[in-house]
Parts: structure tokens; sequence; C-alpha cells
């Protein structure tokens, strides 16, 4: 079984680009379109037409694909099969997390993972969460832990679970007025304070755009910055407030150099979730089943225990 080839074969039958496929698998461009005209000759026909800009499979490559599936299915079960017979488990795990995540929620959890499974070794892939999406579907990845404001686009190939949620909350410095309301101020408020932003193009600035509008004031951006520790040292400094994920200023806020104000009415839903592929447990490396239990169960103690 040539496991290489099929994978390509795979890939590229689902991402419809040669380009997007090589930058899912880690190869070249040349690798890649190599591996499918190897896989090609050995089956004597096309695989693949193109359609405009897009990659289609051809009436044989159709036919191939539930096979292939198939066959590298079986290929993950075997090398787990032959791993338990000789007595050598699969100890280690990648995952793969998005950026927010990756500096404020993965640190802990891994610190709290290597107290009781030390013999499981895990390397970090840091990408955006629909570059995550496709390396666990390829196999690149064991694991991912993204933050998401709405469903996985690959609802059907993927489990997802979410461990924890991130409102967005009013950043102040201490000792600002608005922190002894210990509740949001209101919009008469709003409209003559400075805010410290994200850049308009991302979600949290669009989300308090919207909360602006729909409260029928504008409030004064004096700084724009793209750089979200940026932003918190301006609003330690006194030069504005800000609106951001209650877990990106959640070490700051223990050490009382910002404080997190509750605004229930800004609406942009956030949380922090883990996707594996959707298959059936024994088919997961037995690190990544291990994982996967251990930190399902860890947030689930945390919200049982709130």
């Amino acid at each position: 079984m040539d496991v290489v080839k099929l994978k390509a074969f795979c890939t590229v039958a689902r991402l419809k680009s040669i380009s997007r496929s090589a930058e899912a698998l880690y190869y070249t461009q040349p690798a890649v379109s190599a591996q499918i005209r190897e896989l090609e000759n050995t089956y004597g026909t096309r695989l693949f037409r193109r359609v405009g800009q897009s990659i289609e499979l051809t009436a044989a490559g159709e036919t191939l694909l539930p096979h292939a599936t198939a066959l590298l299915k079986l290929f993950e079960q075997s090398r787990t099969l032959v791993s338990e017979a000789v007595g050598i488990t699969n100890q280690s795990l990648t995952i793969g997390v998005s950026s927010m995540p990756s500096i404020h929620v993965l640190p802990q959890i891994l610190a709290d993972f290597r107290q009781t499974h030390s013999d499981i070794d895990v390397s970090i892939t840091v990408r955006t969460a629909s570059e995550i999406e496709d390396l666990i579907s390829t196999g690149s990845v064991d694991v991912g832990i993204v933050g998401r404001t709405s469903g996985s686009r690959n609802r059907a190939r993927l489990q997802n679970i979410a461990l924890l949620q991130d409102p967005l909350v009013i950043v102040a410095p201490p000792d600002h007025p608005w922190v002894s309301r210990g509740d949001e101020p209101p919009s008469e408020d709003l409209a003559g304070q400075r805010f410290v932003l994200p850049p308009e193009n991302t979600l949290t600035r669009r989300a308090v755009e919207r909360w602006f509008r729909h409260l029928g004031v504008r409030p004064a951006v004096t700084q724009e910055l793209t750089n979200t520790e940026a932003i918190k040292r301006m609003v330690i400094h006194g030069q504005g407030v800000s609106v951001l994920g209650r877990l990106v200023v959640a070490m700051e806020e223990k050490a009382g150099w910002l404080h997190a104000i509750p605004c229930r009415s800004l609406d942009l839903k956030r949380s922090v979730n883990l996707i594996y592929l959707n298959v059936d447990s024994d088919t997961l490396p037995e690190a990544a089943r291990t994982f996967c239990a251990w930190i399902t169960e860890r947030f689930r103690e945390q919200e049982t225990s709130r």
C-alpha cells in the first residue's frame, strides 16, 4: 500500500487544489503533482480533470476515492494493532492550536497534562482554525484546540467539543470610575470614553462596532492596534479602555493590573473547542485518545465546580 500517494490523492480530491493540498500536507506542489501522476500511471488512467480554476475527480477517480479512504483508515488501524501486539504504544501526540488558545489556554493545559502523563511526548503546531481542520483531516495533526465563533466547516468529519467560553468584556485600569459600578456602563458614559481597539477587520472590532450602533453611540477610537499585548499595555497606562476576550486579560486581571467589566449586551459568542476526526475512538492513536478523554473530563469538572 503506497500511503503517501493515496493520502495525496484523497487530499486533492477533498480540497480540489494542488496548491492547497501541498500546504495541508507540507509538501511542495511538484511533489504532490508527481504523486498523483505516479498513482495515475499505476491505474493506467486519469484520476483528475481541471474544471475552470478547480480540479475535479474523473469517473475513475470517483470510483477510487472510497477505496483509497478505506485503505488509509485500515492502515492507521493496522499501525495501532501492530503496536499493541508488540507491546509498544504510540506515546507521541501532535496538537494543532489556533493563536488565542496557544497563548492563553494551552500552556496551563500542557502543564497539567504532563503531571499525570509524562510518558506522552507532545508537539505543538500553531495555525488558523481552518488550517488545523485540514491538518487533522490529512492525519498531520492528531487533535486541535481552536477558538470558535461559529461551527466547523467540516462538521461531518470532525468532532467539535466546547471546552470553555470566552465572553467579551470591557477592559479598564483598576482606578477607572467604571470599575466600582460592577456592571456595564450606560451608553451616555460610553459616548465620552476613549477606546483602544483591534483593527476593523477583526471579529472583536466588528462586534464592538455593532454594539456601538445598537446603543446609538460613537465613542472616540483613539488607538487602533493589531497587537493584543500592546492594547493591554495602553489600557494599563491609562490611554483608554478596550474590549477583549476574558481569557485574554485573565493574567493581568489576576495581577491587579486590569479590571474586566462584564458586558452582557456585547453579542459575540466565542468558545475554545477541542476538535478531532469523527471516527471510531479505536482508530485514534492511543495518545490522542488519552488526551481527549483527559481534557474533556478536566473541563467537565471545572464546569461542575462553578
